[in-house]
């Protein structure tokens, strides 16, 4: 019982250093990058324009969550007192309105403060289409998916945590 006690009070002595300190203002790039071009189906790169898509919705939500945002082209973690690199890992478009959409996309990002890494996630969102999903395109589909990412991760920039996973990352 002792060894349980001493051990949650070393947890708890170390969270805090875990979690990064909560972002009021942040730099993203001008657009988030695939993190592989050739591992993405080609239909999507072509046709989607999801990393502008991407870092549009995520400027939206950030601003929703009251986070002043700002995009730079050529990002580095020396861009602003808070950066945040992002890269698209993954986007899968299964399915069709048809059968039905089975659509994702997953993010990675790291958070620079103060030109230092203070915490990572993984963040991925899945949709069928939601109501009336049948009537929507691919790209519309996969446009949901990265407004539920960028709304997650203006979540976590309030009080961010390394390795976090989020959205249907759990």
């Amino acid at each position: 019982m002792k060894n349980l006690i001493v051990g949650l009070c070393a947890c708890l002595i170390t969270l805090p250093v875990l979690a990064a300190d909560p972002v009021a203002a942040v730099v993203i790039g001008e657009e988030v990058p695939f993190s592989n071009k050739d591992a993405v189906d080609g239909a999507i790169v072509a046709e989607c324009n999801l990393p502008q898509r991407q870092a549009q919705l995520l400027v939206e939500q950030l601003k929703a969550a009251g986070i002043e945002t700002s995009q730079e082209k050529n990002l580095t973690p020396k861009a602003g007192a808070n950066v945040l690199k992002l890269e698209i890992a993954t986007a899968v478009s299964g399915g069709n309105a048809f059968t039905g959409h089975s659509k994702f996309v997953t993010v990675t990002g790291i958070l620079f403060q103060n030109g230092k890494e203070a915490g990572k996630f993984v963040a991925t969102r899945k949709s069928g289409g939601g109501a009336f999903g049948g009537y929507k395109g691919s790209c519309a589909v996969l446009g949901r998916c990265a407004q539920a990412i960028g709304k997650d991760i203006a979540g976590w920039l309030k009080s961010p945590v390394d390795g976090a996973k989020l959205g249907d990352a759990r």
